[in-house]
């Protein structure tokens, strides 16, 4: 490659004394590809953090939906009841007459019943307590032949559990949406029976 020199003549570059051509110019092809992998390199790193970012493992927090049992609550239900009933039944005997022994019956009444029921709870961490009450109309009944069963002489004894309720309190342990209880409280109803 042609250059000037200072006093304006063309001189062709010369090597410098001790530097072989060779060496020079493989050290240029040698810092041309250092620079080339060194680019290279550079541009995989930089497209490759946002994957290696992605790909780390990061411990963020689990977002757990707090539930909580406080507050008032009412709801129906329908269902179909079957029942045990052991009775004895015997008739009051009048200036002496004979009356037979006192007769033992077991009956089953069954049928369908509904109702309402309702209560508050309060939880205080994983503890909750509350009280509930419910009322249930029935139709469940059962009727029996006692004494004397033939088709001409017959004693039947009915039996209807017209309705029936409860009231109750309440402790449990919450676990999250799943509430583990016991209950206990009294219980009341009405049961008609015609012999």
């Amino acid at each position: 490659m042609p250059w000037n020199n200072s006093s304006g003549q063309s001189k062709h570059l010369q090597r410098p004394p001790g530097i072989n051509l060779q060496q020079v110019n493989g050290l240029g092809n040698r810092l041309d590809m250092r620079h080339g992998w060194f680019g290279a390199a550079a541009a995989v790193a930089l497209f490759s953090v946002p994957a290696a970012a992605a790909d780390l493992a990061v411990k963020t927090p689990i977002a757990v939906s707090a539930y909580d049992w406080t507050g008032f609550y009412v709801g129906a239900n329908v269902g179909y009841g079957v029942g045990r009933d052991p009775s004895t039944v015997g008739f009051p005997g009048f200036f002496g007459a004979p009356v037979p022994p006192p007769e033992s019956v077991t009956q089953g009444p069954v049928g369908w019943l509904g109702g309402l029921q309702g209560g508050y709870n309060k939880q205080f961490g994983n503890l909750v307590v509350g009280i509930e009450g419910d009322w249930q109309w029935s139709g469940q009944r059962d009727s029996a032949c006692v004494f004397v069963c033939d088709t001409e002489v017959a004693v039947t004894v009915e039996q209807k559990l017209r309705d029936f309720g409860t009231v109750r309190g309440r402790i449990g342990y919450a676990a999250g949406s799943a509430l583990f209880y016991l209950t206990g409280g009294f219980a009341f109803g009405r049961v008609d029976t015609k012999a």
